[in-house]
């Protein structure tokens, strides 16, 4: 009893408790290092960006301290209980969001065990982070040697998602204005090249130490923010209130434990996301052709060479539901189709809307017109069909389209109906293939005489019976904007309702304003239109 007294008046108790627990932790995960958890039971997320990713913060007794569910893949490619300095970039690697983050993850789902994949490198721009691209300040290869851990470590879990925190060296005249576009190219390889498209994504906003130093840091914070309009189940992190440890570039301890928490709170977020019932638009074979002998392709958010066509039904939630729906038509020339940046996350802003979003993977060029608008025609049949059974409005349904999108979308509210001479198909013919209303971004919709009737694009010829239309352009954009005008002007002459919105600057393929600017308000504008069409009417 005296020694304990003694031991415990001089605060040694804590420290053999917290020792003792260390110890035994190690010992507990000694006969498993190699496979912590089951496979499905291990998650991983990949840690990657440069010096506030892998953490600059001061190291405290709780930074040292294991949580008994994760891990991290250290140096030698073993897995180690994780403690701070995760990373070992530089020998001045501290606290980063990292293992905070992963005691956040863990705490949330108690039947997981977490594993960390550290791959951050401190000062390395984006352009450092490209597929055999050297940096040049470490002498590392950034992307190559993220891609090879995560490989590795993949090989005992799975691979649930990706933190991102990087662009302090691009905050610069040369780099910042094409930051979004380059970052959604890099981070978009990286999901293909893993082989986890529906891995989610997370990218941190810079902190205002680093605007407060950089005017360009403003551009590469709006793209960040902007970021999760571009690809699939990604989001955004806010640093707002985050301070730096006194050298105006890094986050202190705090700050960054703070930030980790964030990162996961973003996470389950994206993981609670419901999975989009999965619906053949052909379930019997092609009423018009054969399948391709090659295999469809999916890289970087974008697909091709098509030949089974689907609809991805995301309905919006019960509290919001309006009982609307719009079948989505992406864009990609009809070569492919980008269908997360012009469809998924289409889908989820109009389920925000309580209109159900579903996405149409339609064939492209590798069948001749009509096959596209045979699939999108009969994508409006089933949503008709299914109505009932999925909560909708057979009266409500609308069709929407981005630049070949918008040209099949347009084509789909004016054509006649296709017949379809299949006998499991005919009952079809008797359902509505016009939708009630149509939505066009940057559309490519020649009328008759255009010079932009070739190929694929057929020409549109409107009618009284053509729907109310909302179209978008932007006056700079290498499709005419001249074409939506044409459109718009067409459906006043036959006394049809039409809204249309140009807007100075914007390009093409901005998809829901990712880039930022007056283009980024056409959501918002487009859901007003959609209020006064009694589309987000509750019934």
């Amino acid at each position: 009893m005296g020694l304990y007294v003694f031991l415990h008046a001089h605060g040694t108790i804590p420290r053999m408790v917290r020792l003792i627990t260390l110890v035994l932790t190690v010992f507990w995960v000694s006969s498993a290092l190699a496979a912590p958890a089951p496979r499905e039971k291990f998650h991983l997320y990949l840690l990657a960006g440069q010096s506030n990713m892998s953490g600059r913060g001061a190291v405290e007794e709780q930074d040292r301290t294991p949580h008994p569910r994760v891990f991290s893949l250290n140096a030698k490619n073993e897995w180690v209980p994780a403690t701070e300095p995760l990373h070992f970039d530089k020998k001045i690697a501290g606290v980063g969001p990292g293992l905070a983050f992963a005691k956040a993850m863990a705490d949330a789902e108690p039947d997981v065990v977490i594993g960390l994949i550290p791959c951050a490198v401190g000062g390395s721009p984006l352009s450092s982070w490209q597929p055999k691209a050297v940096d040049k300040a470490t002498n590392t290869t950034p992307y190559d040697t993220a891609i090879e851990r995560a490989k590795t470590a993949m090989k005992d879990g799975t691979l649930k998602g990706i933190l991102w925190h990087q662009g302090e060296s691009d905050c610069n005249e040369k780099n910042a204005p094409s930051y979004g576009n380059r970052l959604e190219q890099t981070l978009g390889r990286m999901r293909d090249d893993l082989g986890a498209p529906d891995a989610c994504i997370v990218v941190g906003q810079l902190g205002a130490h680093i605007e407060a130093k950089s005017p360009w840091a403003k551009v590469v914070n709006t793209a960040l923010e902007n970021f999760p309009k571009r690809l699939a189940h990604c989001g955004f992190a806010s640093a707002a209130g985050l301070k730096d440890k006194g050298d105006h570039t890094h986050f202190d301890s705090a700050s960054q434990r703070e930030f980790g928490k964030r990162y996961a709170a973003v996470m389950l977020e994206l993981q609670s996301e419901p999975a989009p019932l999965k619906v053949n638009v052909w379930p019997d074979g092609l009423p018009d052709g054969k399948p391709l002998d090659q295999p469809e392709v999916e890289k970087v958010a974008r697909v091709g060479h098509v030949s089974e066509p689907t609809l991805s039904v995301y309905l919006a939630p019960k509290e919001k539901a309006t009982g609307a729906a719009v079948v989505i038509c992406p864009g990609g020339a009809y070569s492919i189709l980008a269908i997360e940046k012009e469809g998924v996350n289409v889908a989820h802003w109009l389920n925000d809307l309580g209109v159900a979003g579903i996405v149409l993977k339609s064939r492209l060029k590798d069948y001749p017109q009509p096959s596209p608008i045979l699939d999108a025609q009969q994508a409006i049949r089933l949503v008709r069909e299914n109505a009932k059974n999925w909560g909708l409005d057979e009266h409500r349904v609308g069709i929407m389209g981005f630049s070949a999108g918008g040209h099949l979308a347009a084509a789909t509210s004016n054509a006649d109906p296709i017949p379809l001479d299949v006998e499991s198909y005919k009952r079809y013919n008797a359902i509505n293939c016009r939708p009630d209303f149509t939505i066009l971004v940057y559309g490519v919709v020649p009328q008759p005489g255009d010079k932009w009737v070739k190929g694929m694009y057929t020409a549109i010829q409107l009618s009284a019976r053509t729907p109310p239309a909302f179209l978008v352009h932007a006056k700079d954009d290498k499709v005419p904007p001249q074409l939506s005008i044409d459109y718009a002007a067409a459906l006043k002459k036959l006394n049809i309702p039409v809204e249309i919105h140009l807007y100075d600057e914007g390009g093409h393929g901005y998809g829901l304003g990712q880039s930022g600017g007056p283009i980024a308000s056409w959501p918002e504008a487009c859901a007003a239109w959609l209020k006064t069409r009694g589309v987000l009417e509750r019934k």
